[in-house]
Formats: C-alpha cells, structure tokens, sequence
C-alpha cells in the first residue's frame, strides 16, 4: 500500500489546541488536492495526516503540492505496512518487513555508492530497539542486493523505516515542506503586492503562520484593460495561491493618484505615492476583514526603505502594518522566492508604479512635510481613495488557478463589524 506521511512537528506544540489545528492542516490539504485535481484520500490517525494515492502520477502531483502547503514539515512516501502484517501476537515477522525493504533497495541500483538505514521508532511496542534494527536491514540489504557499502554518515542512498502505532513506512525519500501552521489558523491580512520579488515572498511567509492572505496591487494600466492571463501580477498571485491557498487580488489604478499629484516631479513623489498606498490599503482592508497590512520592505535596501522613509510611511495608516522581510538581505529573499516558486515571475520585466517617479528619491523624511504637501495637492484624500477603489478589479485565486471575479462594488459594500 502506497502512502504519504504528513509531518507537522510544529503543531505538536500546540497543547489543548493541537486537535484544531490539525483539523484545520487536514481540510486545507484536502482542499489543495481537489483544487489541483490530485485524486487522493486524506485521512488521520494519532494526531497524523496521511495521503493516498491511487497511483504514481496522483502520489507524484499530491507531493509536489503539499511541499509548499504551511504547516507541513516534510513529507514520507512510501510503502506502508499495517501491524497484523509483520505482528502476530507480539513477535516479529521478519520476512514481512524484509522482503519489501529488499524491494524498496533495488529499485535503484548501486553503481558503486553507500547506503544507510534510518530507523525513527516511535512505537515503543515494536520488539526490537532503533540500532538493532538498522543493523539487521542493513545486513539483509547487503547480503540480497549490490548495495554493499555503509556509511551511516554521509550515504549516497538512505533507506528509511517509520514505525508508529498505525503501521510502519518504507521509503527513500524524505521531502521538505514550508512548516509553519495551516493557513486559516490565524486572522486575514492585505499585502500589498508588486511585480517585483520582495513582495510575494512577504505574502507568503504570513501564508506560512497561519493568516488568511488577500493582495492589493496598483496597476499602470486600468484594471478593466488588463488581460489576466498574461498580466504578470495575475499569474504571481495565482503561483503564489499554491502557498496562501484562497486570496482574493484586488487591482486598483494608477490613474487617479497621477492625476492629482499631476506629474509635478518632485524628491517625495515616491513617498506620497507609498502613504496614499497605505492609506488605501488601510481602506480595502476594511472592507476584506483583514486586521492588518503586509509590505515586502527590507530595512535599507533601497531609498524608500530607509528607517525615517519606512516611518514616514507608516504614519499614513493607523493599521497594524507587518514587515516579515524587514532584517532579509536580498539573497535570502531571492533563496525563499525560488521555494515558494515566485522567483521566475517575478523576474520577468514588468511596469511598476515605483520606476515612474524621481530615480534618486529622499532618503530622509518627516511626517509633517509629507502632510503638507499631501494637503496642497490632495486636500482631503477620502474622494481620491473611493474614486481609485471603485475602478478596481477583484480576482479570486485558489490552489494555482483563476476561479472566480467578484464585482468590486460588492467588495466596497463589505464593511468590518
């Protein structure tokens, strides 16, 4: 029998609460799977998920989705073994555990390479303790195929043996996910997305402790002009929904802040531009229940994110405002977006609002000035922030793809309660 074992050590942690959150970690992977047409059955046993798949190509999809899904740790395919099978009444069978690890070992041959057994004994009840085990798999390898060498530090090849209550799992293979906590575990946020790298790799490192993800981008070109299926920002939002599951991506434009700052180019155009964002931001935030807002800024990495512009900018909103990459160095984000499968989207040439402002912006700011001149050219911003609203766009992305459009007077009609 074919089996996925789920780990999510993390949620282990989690007391009296540990039932709920893997509740929530089982229906999200169920969700996943049925969104991407992955036929298998989820089930849970003893505070573990399993995944079975009903063939090579559904184990092979299912994998390649849930190592991205939060609050999953790693991921064990295997063969999977029942206890009748190699118990009876206490004493070990060995021929039932043998011969499928003999089985499991030739499916790749040697070519002159080392192996290792990796034994995880987690029922106590199994009569033979972790070393003894590995000793004895290990010779039963070497005597019955050409895997001859053992190296228990740095195997080419590691054979693994999961033994738990429920059963025990043969396998070569041990996946990394995310970890983190399953999506829907914490509360809504706005992140307010961009073309570029930063941003997306921010949304889905809130995805990954549990918030409820939705995205705000501000387009050049009118949200109603746009062809979604090859807008670079639709297709990061529907790349990054594989890890934030269902958001919402709302698209307003550029337009009506152009018209009022009225192309008068100046040192703080670039930091208008991010507080009426927050400001707006703050606004649709509202509307889509989301208790706070995410930016993708790193602390110094380019002018509007010097720590006098950052605060500048954060006085615009009285929202709680989160920074998930503000001590990350460009690398690092780089490293995360390839995981989360971001990178080669986002890299790809796109018109950002940012590129059409002065190229050597302020570094050092004040609130004040930048109240001042926000009366001088917007006097009371409110009209401007329905205006840019009500020509937005609402698209909804779920596990990867494009399923709905919501009409965004319905989403301006959504107030918190």
């Amino acid at each position: 029998m074919r089996r996925i074992l789920v780990r999510a050590p993390e949620l282990t942690l989690k007391g009296r609460n540990q039932r709920d959150f893997l509740k929530r970690l089982k229906r999200n992977v169920a969700h996943v799977l049925r969104c991407r047409g992955v036929r298998c059955q989820v089930s849970s046993a003893r505070g573990r998920l399993y995944v079975d798949a009903t063939d090579p190509d559904s184990e092979s999809s299912a994998c390649e989705q849930l190592v991205v899904t939060p609050g999953i740790d790693s991921l064990i395919p295997g063969d999977f073994l029942k206890p009748p099978r190699y118990l009876r009444d206490g004493a070990l069978i060995r021929e039932a555990v043998e011969t499928p690890m003999i089985e499991l070992a030739t499916r790749e041959s040697s070519g002159g390479r080392s192996f290792a057994i990796k034994v995880n004994r987690l029922d106590k009840r199994f009569p033979m303790k972790s070393e003894s085990i590995g000793a004895w798999l290990g010779d039963v390898v070497r005597r019955a195929t050409d895997w001859q060498t053992v190296d228990l530090d740095r195997p080419s090849r590691t054979l693994r043996i999961d033994i738990l209550p429920d059963g025990m799992f043969l396998s070569d293979r041990l996946l990394r996910g995310i970890g983190g906590l399953p999506v829907g575990s914490s509360d809504g946020v706005l992140s307010l997305l961009s073309g570029g790298i930063d941003s997306p790799v921010a949304s889905a490192l809130m995805a990954k402790r549990g918030c409820v993800v939705d995205l705000m981008h501000m387009s050049v070109q009118h949200p109603a002009q746009l062809d979604v299926e090859a807008y670079s920002v639709c297709r990061l939002a529907a790349q990054l929904s594989k890890v934030t599951q269902r958001s919402r991506l709302v698209i307003v434009p550029y337009g009506h802040l152009e018209l009022a700052i009225q192309r008068q180019t100046t040192r703080w155009d670039l930091l208008l531009f991010r507080r009426f964002l927050m400001r707006l931001a703050e606004q649709l935030a509202q509307r889509l229940s989301s208790k706070a807002l995410v930016t993708g800024d790193s602390l110094g990495q380019v002018a509007s994110q010097t720590l006098d512009n950052l605060i500048t900018s954060s006085r615009a909103s009285r929202t709680e405002i989160l920074r998930p990459l503000i001590g990350f160095n460009k690398q690092e984000i780089i490293a995360l977006a390839r995981v989360f499968g971001t990178y080669e989207v986002s890299i790809e040439p796109h018109k950002d609002c940012c590129a059409l402002f002065e190229q050597e912006p302020a570094t050092r700011s004040r609130p004040g000035r930048l109240r001042d001149l926000e009366r001088e050219l917007f006097g009371s911003p409110e009209a401007l922030i329905e205006r840019t609203l009500a020509d937005g766009r609402c698209l909804v992305y779920d596990a990867g793809r494009l399923v709905d459009e919501v009409p965004m007077e319905l989403v301006l009609e959504a107030v918190r309660s």
